[in-house]
């Protein structure tokens, strides 16, 4: 799981706020992973389409520099747009969004605004959230939209409720795991962050079977989900303080 690629410096593309700053990877780092990964599944004999490189918050970097790397190996890009942010600085156009989908990469929804926690919002606002994005997207690239991916990775019963609603297929999470679940006649997928600090080594190691970044992020995961229960709506607050020092 990537956000966003950048050149020079973080700010040009995607959300700004202090949790998406380790998201955030160079070209230069992105296309070194992106080559690793296509010569080991090419030496492991392992078919590049099983291989998913998924990319959150809908950036100008997934028009500018992602989807040509990808094209450059014959890779399909799975990319999810929070549709409010369209046609601003930082972001991907309309006609952007059209073009990835008309060069045969993956287009999905990752909500409307990206609430920092939409597991929180009132049904409603879940509602709108999704049918919005959904919406937007089917008439960008005139076609059905049946993946999502969640942002923060916050999941409830009415998230998976409308997200049904909506016609979606397959639903992206953030729960570092290979296995997938049947949720409410949706298949659900877990993915591996990619963070600013890995290099091509640590992205290779997550295709082995015995991986110690699996294993790395699986503790995490788990310490974090532990750690939201007890904060409740604190964690968050508490968690923009801490990065915003850092």
């Amino acid at each position: 799981m990537y956000h966003d690629v950048y050149l020079e410096t973080p700010h040009e593309s995607g959300l700004q706020n202090a949790g998406s700053q380790k998201y955030k990877v160079r070209l230069c780092d992105f296309e070194k992973q992106v080559k690793a990964v296509v010569d080991h599944c090419r030496a492991k004999e392992i078919p590049l389409s099983r291989v998913m490189f998924t990319f959150d918050d809908g950036g100008s970097s997934f028009s500018k520099f992602i989807a040509p790397i990808l094209d450059v190996h014959g890779l399909k890009g799975y990319f999810f747009v929070s549709t409010h942010y369209l046609d601003t600085d930082g972001f991907m156009t309309r006609d952007e969004v059209a073009n990835l989908h008309h060069n045969g990469h993956i287009i999905g929804t990752h909500s409307h605004t990206h609430p920092a926690n939409l597991s929180k919002c009132d049904e409603k606002t879940i509602e709108q959230e999704w049918e919005k994005s959904v919406t937007c997207l089917q008439e960008i690239i005139q076609d059905q939209v049946v993946y999502a991916s969640l942002p923060g990775g916050y999941i409830s019963e009415s998230i998976i409720k409308q997200l049904s609603s909506c016609g979606i297929h397959k639903v992206f999470t953030s729960i570092p795991t290979t296995r997938q679940e049947a949720i409410a006649g949706m298949t659900f997928i877990g993915r591996y962050p990619v963070t600013c600090s890995m290099n091509e080594r640590h992205v290779i190691n997550i295709f082995l079977k015995h991986s110690y970044v699996r294993c790395l992020k699986s503790i995490k995961w788990h310490i974090l989900t532990v750690v939201k229960s007890l904060l409740g709506d604190n964690y968050l607050r508490i968690r923009s303080e801490i990065l915003s020092k850092m």
